[in-house]
């Protein structure tokens, strides 16, 4: 047995000296040993662990699936690590892990916790670690962790660490603190996956519900930078920290692949995204810091991600996109990403869509899909022992792919939550994926040289490990390079200067591009890159050096006229990524800052010329990134004279210049300065006239005045009558612009619109153009052609429904449903007591989704209450058509008169905490007694759960994504439907707004711009409320954040069949891809599956009904 040698060089700890470690070594210790104590609950239920016991290391070992030629090695296992959060390498190719203890409560203020940052070294090459050197403790909730500048880069929340060695005995005696201010709100979504990018920043990820304001630590008072769901960045020399992509959820690690395009994995939504500088992207909540963006109202509510599929439900964490010399070439390139709920590493490949990627579940190497617990498509490695939670995934010196696990019985933060004294505290490895091909047990070194240290070698022999395959030693040469070179080494930078920039091509020299690129890098960094250089770069034959040529023009301290004319040549490229790198250059001219407008010391209008060729070649239309960044490049500088801009516009008539305009039009809106938005919007208008004819471009530019004008604002000042006398002529348009017209006050414009409401031989298309005009309209002839529309008997219109072909449709109540639905919807924008009594007269006319619609109106005004809750008095509404939301409208009404009328006829609204526990409990059994059936699951879920909540991309984006979060057992779902202000999320809370007509609207907040909000409440239903409505006490708004979940309570009331039914359908829908197996059964509900359960319906059943 090899010796084991622990050097102890902890910062004093208050705890046991030596532990004699009872374990599988018994060994001896020169550093505290913690144990589960106290042992915590032992959560059952809602929060169940794993199903199973801890292994030993070399049991876990044998639980590993992995391709044919892999092999899993262990490298590191308890008491050497626990509770691994983070790895690096140093220049020796040892491994420093980052240990949480203190994961999820961190320790009292004042106390020292127990976190800490060892080192870890294999002396004599078999492969394992045998000598272990704790370099700091003491710390509390400690999640970043990277090497550079001599020092120690460490995130521990509020504050972003640089700790130094400066006598070279490994035992960190010198701290400084860089940046502060980083939050703490949610403990699993802190600063974490530190990096070197290939820019020579240091770059990290951050969760979204939490919610940081960075700022130096010697201006406590300062503004700080705004950070929550984002890729941000920091500059060790400059001291500058930025957001670099904003968006995602919980991304936890980011790599960057050949082309030094940056990746990051995430949680709950989609878990790959490309996150590209200045890119605003899907959210999990919460709102982009740059309100002008206008990415809201994509498709996708922002950027989207690079897949829209799913692997095994939906937490991740790590990512490693392969590029070392230990596999097979084949395997270079693809995306390995850790499944924590799965214990597997998922596997994707990615192919290049314009500027952006698209990616698969990786089948080429893997072959087809097996499920979840087998080696197929998209699942490179499978663990049988569910302790194994990978958290993060690199590749090393040694070439292999390393991945650090965790090791806990829980799966994700709501055990820990619930039990955060039972999150375990004994466990963790390191392990190595190697490739043994043939040669079965074949030793793979840890790394090159046992006695290896780049840091002693000389700069030319530096600048030669740029040429090495493995993406490893690049990094760290390029690192070392970039911190150590200076001016006066010529041959180096010589040497660097002819890698990017030769004489002769040497992109047919078989030189690899990522060791151009880092030479690239290492210039840039060093602060050593010229213009001479990069002229050279611009004008590659590899677009990747072409790009990035164009990326660092846009970097602060380059010369303004060599720029300018590199920059014009680059956006003639006929690459996409090349021209969208150069759209990155101009944002970061124009604002000083990727994603949010800051002082800038640039003042280049010359740049204008830049943009036409970007605009005169479109990007594929499934690049979305593509006419974002040009847009955000050009924000900045169009609002200080935007009529050059549009007829820049007017010049191409594609999609990328219409994305920009329709922007641009809104941007005009939102201008705070009332002369200038006069001015410029009078200009926009008469622009507007002249491209009546251009179809594409007035079309956009139509649907951003009209979004802009739907939450008012004053309108233009000039005669409008012969702009949309030209815009009405072409018939593509026509509606379009009647219905901006009439949000401009013009109602003649909207009288044909509104006599369709209730022409029933107009289709319901027109009809509700029709509604929509009304309710912008908003005079007496509007409300009372909704008046009439709303009293009209069902069976009287259903049968003379058409189509727009003019063709008869069949009777359809559905159609006619939702525009009873819209038409009542809006009435609630006008005044009168005569609206409520007349939707309460017609309630016979509504099918049950119609009245729960309706009393969801009713209920936002006190007086209409009244005369609701009086039709329970008569029998006329029954308590069913409330839904949950309605209901708690009520009980928190400022009217006591209301709340105490609705609780005579409806009952009390809230349940206590006991009362909900016994609730949970009859329900559980309810739940598991009878037979579901699951396609009417699907149907009671699509009419109360798909309102607000997403499954699966079916569904609304109201509140959480339920593919991936919320559903895992059924007691957690019990909790969560019948507790839902249990747990709430960041992002996710209920936003109430009272507006000066005495309506109150709810819904959480998803547009904050200086002009209006919108929020998004259950249907899904957008209100969008213009800041000058909102009412005002004492000068500040009526603005409220509640204390209660989005999610109402209340749908425990369902029949029980009903809720059996919708329950299993959550618990297991098609999406899942799970038969119901003993096992799974087990899994769900904590109890063995009966015998005669056993033939249970699983998901599988109802795919035809979703």
């Amino acid at each position: 047995m090899k010796l084991f040698l622990i050097v102890a060089a902890f910062l004093g700890l208050s705890c046991v000296g030596p532990v004699s470690a009872a374990g599988r070594s018994g060994k001896t210790y020169n550093f505290p040993i913690y144990k589960n104590n106290p042992p915590g609950k032992q959560l059952s239920g809602a929060y169940a662990p794993a199903d199973s016991s801890p292994l030993a290391p070399e049991e876990t070992q044998k639980k590993f699936k992995v391709p044919k030629g892999f092999e899993v090695r262990l490298f590191a296992s308890e008491p050497e690590v626990v509770n691994p959060v983070a790895m690096t390498w140093d220049e020796r190719g040892r491994l420093w892990v980052l240990e949480l203890y203190e994961y999820p409560k961190g320790v009292p203020k004042g106390q020292k916790g127990r976190d800490r940052i060892k080192i870890l070294e294999d002396t004599d090459g078999d492969g394992k670690a045998d000598k272990v050197t704790v370099f700091a403790d003491g710390y509390s909730l400690a999640t970043g962790l990277a090497l550079g500048n001599g020092g120690v880069y460490l995130g521990v929340a509020p504050d972003l660490l640089f700790l130094e060695d400066t006598n070279g005995d490994d035992k960190a005696d010198r701290t400084t603190v860089l940046k502060t201010g980083f939050g703490m709100e949610d403990r699993h979504e802190l600063l974490n996956g530190f990096a070197w990018g290939p820019d020579g920043w240091l770059y990290m990820t951050h969760g979204v519900f939490t919610h940081s304001k960075v700022r130096d630590p010697n201006d406590p008072d300062g503004f700080g930078v705004q950070v929550d769901a984002a890729l941000a960045r920091y500059h060790p020399r400059t001291k500058k920290f930025e957001v670099f992509a904003d968006g995602t959820s919980n991304p936890w690690g980011v790599d960057w692949n050949e082309r030094g395009d940056a990746f990051v994995s995430a949680c709950v939504i989609h878990h790959l995204f490309h996150m590209a500088p200045g890119g605003q992207y899907n959210r999990q909540g919460g709102t982009w810091a740059n309100p002008y963006g206008y990415v809201g109202d994509l498709p996708s509510k922002g950027l989207p991600a690079i897949v829209d599929w799913r692997h095994y439900r939906a937490a991740h964490s790590g990512i490693c996109i392969y590029q070392g010399d230990q596999w097979p070439a084949e395997w270079r390139g693809l995306v390995f990403i850790g499944n924590i709920h799965q214990s597997a590493i998922n596997c994707d490949r990615l192919t290049p869509v314009g500027s952006t990627y698209r990616a698969e579940k990786e089948s080429k190497l893997l072959g087809p899909d097996k499920g979840p617990w087998e080696v197929g498509a998209g699942n490179f490695l499978v663990c049988d022992d569910h302790w194994f939670r990978p958290v993060s995934v690199q590749t090393g010196p040694d070439g292999a792919m390393w991945i650090a696990d965790w090791s806990d019985k829980y799966p994700c933060y709501q055990n820990a939550q619930a039990d955060p004294d039972g999150v375990d505290r004994e466990l963790g490895r390191i392990w190595r994926v190697v490739w043994v091909g043939d040669q079965p047990g074949k030793i793979v070194a840890s790394r090159p040289e046992k006695g290896m240290d780049l840091s002693k070698l000389a700069k030319e022999e530096l600048f030669k490990l740029l040429h090495r395959q493995n993406s490893w030693h690049r990094r760290q040469a390029q690192r070392l390079l970039g911190e150590r070179i200076t001016k006066n080494d010529a041959s180096v930078i010589a040497g660097l200067s002819t890698l990017v920039a030769p004489k002769f091509r040497l992109a047919d020299s078989g030189i690899r591009t990522e060791t151009r690129l880092a030479a690239l890098g290492v210039l840039h960094q060093s602060g050593l890159l010229t213009e001479q250089t990069l002229d050279g770069a611009a004008h590659d034959k590899s677009p990747e050096l072409r790009a990035w040529a164009a990326r660092f023009t846009g970097e602060p301290g380059r010369d303004f006229f060599r720029y300018l004319s590199r920059l014009l040549g680059s956006a003639m490229d006929d690459e996409v990524s090349v021209r969208a790198a150069v759209a990155v250059a101009l944002r970061q001219i124009n604002s000083g800052s990727f994603t949010v407008d800051s002082s800038t010391e640039y003042v280049a209008p010359h740049l204008f010329a830049t943009f036409e060729p970007l605009l005169q070649r479109p990007s594929p239309t499934n690049d979305l990134y593509y006419p974002h960044i040009i847009w955000m490049a050009m924000e900045p500088r169009l609002i200080e004279e935007p009529s050059e801009y549009l007829e820049m516009f007017a010049k191409y008539e594609n999609w990328v210049s219409g994305y920009c305009l329709q922007r641009a039009m809104r941007r005009i809106c939102d201008l705070t300065d009332a002369d200038a938005r006069a001015k410029h919007l009078n200009a926009a208008m008469e622009f507007l006239g002249t491209i009546a004819a251009k179809t594409t471009l007035a079309d956009a530019a139509l649907d951003g005045l009209i979004d802009a004008f739907k939450s008012k604002g004053a309108p233009p000042t000039i005669p409008l009558e012969q702009i949309f006398a030209k815009l009405t002529t072409n018939p593509a348009l026509a509606d379009k612009a009647r219905r901006l017209a009439t949000l401009l006050g013009d109602t003649t414009a909207s009288r044909a619109l509104i006599a369709r409401i209730n022409d029933a031989r107009a289709s319901v298309e027109d009809r509700l153009k029709g509604i929509q005009a009304a309710r912008e309209t908003k005079d007496a002839a509007a409300k009372a052609e909704l008046l009439k529309f709303i009293r009209t008997p069902v069976a009287a219109e259903v049968t003379r429904l058409t189509s727009p072909a003019g063709k008869s449709e069949p009777p359809h109540v559905g159609s006619y449903a939702q525009l009873q639905v819209e038409a009542i919807r809006a009435l609630s924008t006008f005044d009168g007591d005569e609206i409520s009594a007349a939707v309460v007269d017609a309630w016979k006319n509504f099918n049950l989704p119609t009245r729960r619609a309706a009393a969801d109106v009713l209920v936002t005004r006190s007086k209409w209450s009244r005369t609701l809750l009086a039709g329970v008095d008569k029998k006329v509404v029954d308590p069913q058509d409330f839904s949950a939301t309605a209901r708690r409208a009520l009980a928190k009404s400022s009217d006591n008169t209301v709340v105490d009328h609705a609780n005579r006829v409806l009952g009390r609204y809230r349940a206590t905490g006991e009362d909900k526990l016994k609730l949970i409990a009859e329900k559980r059994k309810a739940v598991l007694n009878g037979e579901p059936d699951l396609k009417a699951g699907y149907e009671v879920a699509k009419r109360t759960c798909f309102v607000c909540h997403k499954l699966y991309g079916e569904g609304a984006d109201v509140g959480p994504d339920l593919t991936g979060v919320g559903r895992s057992t059924l007691d957690a779902l019990l909790h969560n439907i019948i507790d839902p202000n249990e747990v709430i999320g960041m992002g996710f809370e209920n936003t109430e707004v009272e507006l000066k007509d005495g309506r109150t609207l709810n819904g959480r907040i998803v547009e904050d711009t200086p002009t209006r909000l919108k929020l998004l409440a259950s249907g899904p239903t957008e209100h969008l409320i213009a800041r000058s409505d909102i009412a005002v006490v004492n000068g500040k708004p009526r603005i409220r954040t509640s204390d209660l979940s989005l999610m109402p309570e209340g749908l425990e009331q369902m029949s029980d069949a009903d809720f059996r039914n919708m329950i299993w359908y959550l618990l297991n829908p098609p999406g899942d891809n799970r038969p119901m197996t003993p096992q799974l059964w087990k899994e769900l509900t904590g109890e063995d599956m009966p015998a005669k359960k056993s033939a249970r319906s699983s998901a599988s059943d109802c795919k035809s009904a979703a």
